[in-house]
């Protein structure tokens, strides 16, 4: 008799075609420059935007790795360097994030954007910690909320410029934005570990 999948596999797989179509239908036309608007936007920080893209593809595909019970059985050691792979491009891809906001967006989105980041930043080394201390159930929580942050990445991506769902200026815009796409991802987190451990 054949094992269905479980709910990790079908969201794992989800994500990567959501990853799949946000890189064909978003990036891939921004990084051959078939939008003159965002080029002519970008420009003064476009390195520094660039480098902040590689680490954030980085971390979403070192992230992924530490959700399969069976690839940290089978080879621990690429687990762990997956982990610190994860945890040093995001300690550097956060602070790209925070400089790029505060120098280059309004302030409304400038906050939410940095705080965003600095949360980023607290799970995954709160998740790290963890790990050191070989706490493993806090391990696991603490870095499924920092993976969860990373998926805005995408998920932010996949929302506003696949689906074209946008928050009117009046509302906050992009900030108000931000700010749901934290708290939501991280409610997400949550509600994800808490019903992983009742089942």
């Amino acid at each position: 008799m054949q094992s269905r999948p479980g709910a990790g596999a079908i969201l794992f797989v989800l994500i990567c075609l959501m990853t799949l179509w946000v890189f064909l239908l978003v990036e891939m036309p921004l990084l051959l420059g078939m939008n003159p608007a965002w080029t002519e936007k970008i420009r003064p920080y476009e390195e520094l935007l660039h480098l902040h893209a590689v680490c954030g593809v980085a971390a979403l595909l070192a992230g992924a790795t530490q959700f399969s019970s069976e690839w940290r059985r089978t080879y621990p050691r690429l687990h762990r360097m997956a982990g610190y792979v994860y945890v040093g491009t995001t300690a550097l891809a956060s602070p790209l994030a925070i400089w790029v906001a505060l120098q280059y967006t309004p302030m409304a989105e400038a906050t939410a954007h940095v705080s965003q980041a600095l949360i980023w930043v607290v799970t995954t080394v709160a998740a790290f910690l963890a790990i050191r201390s070989r706490h493993m159930p806090s391990h696991q929580t603490w870095m499924v909320r920092s993976y969860a942050l990373t998926l805005t990445f995408v998920l932010s991506r996949f929302v506003t410029e696949v689906l074209e769902v946008r928050i009117p200026a009046d509302a906050g815009g992009n900030a108000t934005f931000v700010w749901l796409s934290t708290i939501l991802v991280l409610l997400a987190a949550d509600t994800l570990v808490d019903w992983n451990r009742r089942a």
